[in-house]
């Protein structure tokens, strides 16, 4: 009966390990594709006022929740993200030139969660670097050139 014991307790913290990186959800890929399709046209849209953040972090917490694996971490580094950006001080260059650093460095997770999206639910996010720069218009305003009167001879 003692061999067993540790045999048992083995499995049982494997158990335990496995449904603790699980953060207690069940990862369902079915169901986290559904999330994605129902909320696309948000995932495509720009953060454009201060009360568009809190339901973005939200909406991000249950994609988190709801990810597979692969991405978790990922929609954490977001997550994190705009947690910043919420509180950076813009007076603050350092704080601002932090938090540009902090975007670019999320880049990346941004990207996988956008190329698996594509791979395994087959829906088109936008893609990291992809989205349209804003139109910019630059006027020029017209010159004259000055009369030259020619030489006397």
């Amino acid at each position: 009966m003692r061999r067993r014991l540790p045999l048992l307790t083995g499995a049982s913290l494997i158990l335990v390990v496995v449904a603790g990186c699980t953060r207690g959800h069940v990862n369902d890929a079915a169901a986290y594709c559904d999330e994605l399709r129902l909320n696309q046209p948000l995932l495509a849209a720009d953060i454009t006022n201060e009360l568009d953040i809190a339901p973005r972090v939200s909406l991000y917490t249950e994609l988190r929740d709801a990810a597979p694996l692969d991405v978790e971490e990922e929609w954490q580094t977001i997550i994190d993200l705009v947690d910043a950006a919420t509180t950076v001080d813009l007076t603050d260059q350092a704080a601002v030139v932090e938090i540009q650093d902090q975007a670019f460095a999320s880049a990346g997770a941004a990207q996988a969660i956008v190329d698996q999206a594509r791979r395994v639910c087959g829906i088109e996010l936008p893609a990291v670097g992809q989205l349209a720069p804003p139109a910019v218009t630059i006027s020029v305003p017209p010159t004259t050139v000055p009369e030259t009167t020619p030489p006397a001879t």
